[in-house]
């Protein structure tokens, strides 16, 4: 509805706020994953004493530095594929909400993540392997042309093709309506290690839920502000 310059700043405005916001919700902490044991000369701040123990008691000769163990943990690699509902009725403050989430996952993940957006098709607005910053990926949403019917079905499938080869794959579905269109999304669910849910009004909860239950992921229906956050917190886990 606005001027196109007026709109540009509007949108700046918009995102640096979004950043703010999704900085404080995203966990940038330690990741999981394997622990590896190595012995080496050049050992890090991880010596396990125990296990150095062990070897050098089985060997107790030469040099005790040739019988440091150290643990290094291997990051587990999996992917992680945002699907963000633009039909019509995501217009307004849902699609602001969008925006968050995906400026959290973007700080949260850093690489391994993708987005997609969907209604009557789907569409990638971000690959897991392209480089895209939080910025412009906040301008793109705010960019989608707001239209169609819901194919739920249609974004997890294009979901599912983005993250093959990955051997954990994690996906978030945004949305405000009810699969009305395309295949039954709950035969998808669950090829996903987990499939998180987060539902606004007029959706009905008792039915998108069950994306959820089959998916083996988390499920949140967000009426404010504060659910989104406590939402993003819990499927971001």
């Amino acid at each position: 509805m606005l001027k196109p310059e007026a709109k540009k700043i509007a949108v700046k405005i918009a995102s640096q706020i979004i950043l703010k916001i999704a900085a404080q919700i995203a966990d940038t902490g330690v990741r999981t994953g394997a622990l590896k044991y190595r012995r080496t000369r050049n050992p890090s701040d991880d010596i396990e004493i125990d296990r150095t123990v062990e070897c050098y008691i089985e060997q107790a000769e030469g040099d005790i530095r040739d019988h440091l163990v150290t643990s290094v943990r291997i990051p587990e690699r999996r992917a992680f594929v945002l699907m963000l509902d633009r039909s019509y009725s995501m217009r307004g403050v849902k699609i602001v909400r969008a925006a968050i989430t995906a400026a959290a996952v973007a700080i949260r993940f850093r690489q391994d993540y993708g987005v997609i957006s969907f209604s009557s098709q789907a569409q990638t607005l971000k690959g897991l392997k392209s480089r895209l910053g939080p910025e412009t990926l906040i301008e793109k949403i705010f960019h989608l042309e707001l239209k169609g019917e819901t194919d739920i079905a249609a974004a997890l499938q294009a979901a599912l093709y983005e993250m093959a080869g990955y051997p954990v794959k994690i996906g978030l579905l945004l949305t405000d309506g009810n699969w009305n269109r395309g295949q039954d999304p709950l035969q998808m669910a669950p090829l996903y290690d987990a499939l998180h849910v987060i539902c606004f009004p007029p959706a009905r909860p008792h039915v998108i839920e069950q994306l959820a239950q089959a998916g083996k992921g988390t499920f949140a229906f967000v009426e404010d502000e504060q659910g989104i956050v406590r939402a993003l917190r819990q499927s971001l886990g």
